[in-house]
């Protein structure tokens, strides 16, 4: 079977391509070449890691796998059939290990494999969700779909010193099509996690501004084994039909954290990208709601309709837009 060409420079030319055309890959069987990898990053090629990832899926998988290295700007893929696996890996340096996460978990899990799977990195990073919000809102929506996950922090890595580590276990679940269109409802819970730096006030003013809002809240202040100091927060809901967070690190300040919580549809616009993949091979409509077209959520439906054949449709509300899925049977 040939490669699927997929253009990384397309859409927001980042990492989504990278993370979404190997997890499809793996789910489908079908081989991939992704070219222009990162093109519009001011770095361009492939960073520690998307490496890490592919050689993780390469493990899942027995496949085979060229281009693999750091500032590649080509990588091609061709998967074997995924089997349970235990895997422990270490991304080497603080790259994020929730976006190792977002290509291993529906890659296991939409095959029907076990997957317990341990690595070392950043787990609360610059340009990536944190770890607080992988394992609340990704997980929750991903257990609403079927999925068995079960997200562990074990040590926490912030940026720039990394050193953290995560389990990640994914049990054999069934995969259902996404409706994430639910109005978010009920109370909403604010976690900080710090260690080396005191961010509790700042933590506390955002729940305060959530609550002068007319939200119940609750809010989480711990502090964690660390290789370095930092801190991160994380606002956030989840029921029936939503699932939605915001969430920031220390050096960024958390002062736009309730506004951004406030202003989400059914999904947060970060959640949206990461239900294609799953979505695309559930075999039935999935229908989700969130603010606006990113480039990430254009991205991923973009290589997801490249890979899988699915079909999709994205009409505006009143609130933002609902995506509508039409998935393939993997």
């Amino acid at each position: 079977m040939d490669h699927i060409a997929v253009d990384g420079s397309r859409g927001e030319g980042g990492g989504q391509t990278v993370r979404t055309a190997l997890a499809l890959s793996c789910i489908t069987g079908r081989p991939v070449s992704v070219r222009h990898i990162r093109h519009n990053r001011r770095v361009p090629g492939l960073r520690p890691q998307h490496v890490a990832a592919a050689r993780i899926l390469q493990q899942m998988c027995g496949g085979t796998i060229t281009g693999d290295r750091v500032g590649s700007d080509t990588l091609e893929f061709r998967p074997g059939p995924v089997r349970d696996s235990v895997i422990t890996a270490d991304v080497g340096t603080a790259g994020s290990v929730p976006l190792v996460l977002q290509a291993a978990v529906p890659a296991a899990w939409a095959s029907g494999a076990r997957l317990e799977l341990t690595v070392t990195g950043g787990t609360d990073v610059r340009w990536a969700p944190t770890a607080d919000y992988t394992r609340l809102v990704m997980g929750a929506a991903y257990n609403a779909m079927g999925a068995r996950l079960h997200i562990e922090v074990q040590r926490r890595g912030y940026y720039p010193r990394g050193g953290g580590r995560i389990r990640a276990r994914v049990g054999r679940g069934r995969l259902a099509p996404a409706e994430m269109t639910a109005c978010p409802s009920g109370g909403i819970s604010v976690l900080c996690t710090q260690h080396g730096v005191d961010a509790a006030g700042e933590a506390a003013s955002v729940a305060g501004e959530l609550e002068r809002a007319g939200h119940a809240c609750t809010l989480e202040v711990s502090d964690q084994e660390s290789a370095g100091p930092g801190a991160a927060v994380l606002a956030y809901r989840a029921g029936r039909g939503f699932a939605a967070g915001a969430d920031s690190l220390h050096g960024n300040g958390f002062g736009g954290v309730a506004g951004r919580l406030l202003g989400c549809a059914s999904t947060d616009e970060n959640l949206a990208d990461m239900l294609v993949v799953p979505a695309s091979v559930a075999g039935g409509l999935s229908v989700f709601e969130t603010g606006r077209l990113t480039r990430h959520l254009e991205t991923a439906l973009y290589v997801a309709s490249t890979i899988t054949g699915c079909r999709y449709g994205i009409s505006r509300t009143g609130t933002g837009i609902q995506v509508r899925i039409r998935g393939s049977t993997a």
